[in-house]
């Protein structure tokens, strides 16, 4: 299928002219997703937001908190001492999501963000657990990382963003500094497993399915029948003076929202997401559009395939993780 030679301009960058391109059994459309209705739990751009976490350091006077500031939580390790040095912070959910996953006999849809920020010139080393929970405040220093049910974790130490698959972690990638990314849990309490998916940096331009060794991730922990999952739970580990340092410096957090409808893919009203690639700079909405200041909107959910509405058609961006420059970027447009 030919295509046509066209050049423009976003935000004041050339995208270059192209000049064949042919689809080879490709069909594209709109997301047949069925996106349902989020519930906002946190933004953490009103201290009040404080009320619904509770702090618990395993080392009394070990400094490791959580804080509200700059319109998100940061979550600090604390100081270093000979023993292991822990902050496990809860932040409770407005429902159950095991009943709710029960109520509608299938998964539904739990989000966060989060963000390595840059300190001292260089990528925050943490070891920060994020997941869901059915353990209250009390029993979490007892059962430690076995409250989690659905975990994720950034190590430092490897550098790595891994994934809790039942009794061990996989390894799925590291992540760019002071870039947020979107988590998006796909968690059923019927059949004990979840999906993942994450939206953010240079690895994952637009929303990217995280596929497991297994048909499914399953749960680290699993709740038992009469158990209540009505927790984000996040769990930072400073290390001890003799085995060394594993995080030092803050993680930070923003925006959890829940979905008790089903399971819902759109990017979250208030969330920091922007753009994938070439876009990065715009902001994105729920169903994957990107306003753009002289082709208009530009439906990014399969990038770097696009489709720009006022000109009614597909293109393809083949510099696909390039930032814009003067010289622009090289894309394929269909007639």
């Amino acid at each position: 299928m030919p295509s046509t030679v066209y050049r423009e301009v976003i935000s004041g960058m050339s995208i270059k002219p192209s000049s064949v391109i042919c689809l080879l059994g490709l069909s594209l459309g709109q997301s047949q997703i069925a996106f349902g209705a989020w519930t906002g739990v946190a933004h953490f751009d009103d201290p009040s937001d404080a009320a619904l976490i509770v702090d618990q350091e395993t080392i009394v006077g070990s400094n490791a908190r959580s804080v509200i500031e700059n319109g998100s939580l940061s979550l600090y390790p604390g100081d270093l001492f000979d023993d292991w040095s822990y902050l496990w912070t809860t932040l409770t959910l407005p429902v159950d999501l095991k009943a709710a996953s029960e109520a509608v006999g299938g998964p539904i849809t739990a989000y966060y963000e989060i963000q390595q920020p840059t300190v001292n010139g260089r990528k925050a080393i943490v070891d920060t657990s994020i997941g869901l929970s059915n353990v209250d405040e009390v029993d979490v220093l007892y059962y430690r990382f076995n409250s989690f049910s659905a975990q994720t974790r950034i190590y430092s130490p490897s550098d790595e963003f891994r994934v809790r698959n039942g009794g061990s972690f996989e390894t799925i990638t590291s992540f760019d500094a002071n870039t947020w990314y979107g988590v998006w849990f796909i968690v059923d309490y019927q059949t004990h497993v979840f999906g993942l998916y994450l939206q953010g940096g240079s690895q994952f331009l637009a929303l990217t399915k995280i596929e497991s060794s297994d048909a499914f991730w399953s749960f680290r922990i699993s709740p038992s029948d009469t158990d209540t999952v009505d927790k984000f739970l996040f769990g930072l580990s400073r290390g001890n003076s003799v085995d060394g340092p594993r995080g030092i410096d803050p993680t930070l957090v923003d925006n959890i929202y829940i979905d008790t409808s089903g399971v819902n893919l759109s990017v979250p009203p208030r969330s920091n997401l922007t753009g994938p690639g070439i876009f990065k700079s715009l902001s994105i909405d729920a169903d994957g559009w990107v306003t753009t200041s002289l082709i208009g909107s530009v439906y990014t959910r399969h990038y770097p395939w696009c489709y720009a509405r006022d000109l009614d058609t597909w293109f393809f961006v083949s510099e696909p993780s390039e930032n814009l420059t003067t010289d622009g970027v090289w894309i394929y447009v269909l007639n």
